[in-house]
């Protein structure tokens, strides 16, 4: 079997696959992040994949659950990337424990023209290695509505 490989950046991927898919000059396999499943589930783009279950569970369940949608596995896990909260333990002897308590202690920093937490928070995909060791959370399980 020839294989044509064929590198190009995550959202020209997507386009090409959306412009040559329908076309069945499309890529057969193509990398994209999790986050990004979802839409292309959506328009038709991607396929259900049959993988043999002892298969999945050389995966975490978190990295092979990432590519299902609806019960239906749309991947396989090529990487998985860690988010972390690092802190300075010549400021703080421990993390705080709360999203409050950081949020307090970064109000303070401020008021002495220091800073204290910095996160993107307009972004949740840096923000999450703040947000999800609190416990908080994007989607409730279930499909409950939740915001």
């Amino acid at each position: 079997m020839k294989v044509n490989l064929q590198e190009m950046p995550y959202a020209q991927q997507l386009e090409k696959l959306r412009l040559d898919g329908p076309a069945g000059i499309g890529p057969d396999v193509l990398v994209i992040p999790n986050d990004q499943l979802g839409g292309a589930v959506v328009q038709g783009l991607l396929s259900p994949l049959s993988v043999d279950q002892a298969k999945q569970d050389a995966f975490t369940p978190a990295s092979i659950n990432a590519f299902r949608m609806d019960n239906a596995l749309y991947g396989i896990p090529k990487a998985v990337e860690t988010l972390v909260l690092i802190y300075n333990k010549d400021l703080i002897d421990k993390p705080l424990d709360s999203l409050q308590a950081w949020l307090d202690y970064s109000k303070t920093q401020r008021e002495q023209n220091k800073y204290g937490l910095l996160a993107k928070f307009d972004q949740i995909y840096y923000s999450w290695g703040a947000i999800g060791p609190m416990g908080g959370y994007i989607f409730a399980k279930k499909r409950q509505r939740r915001l």
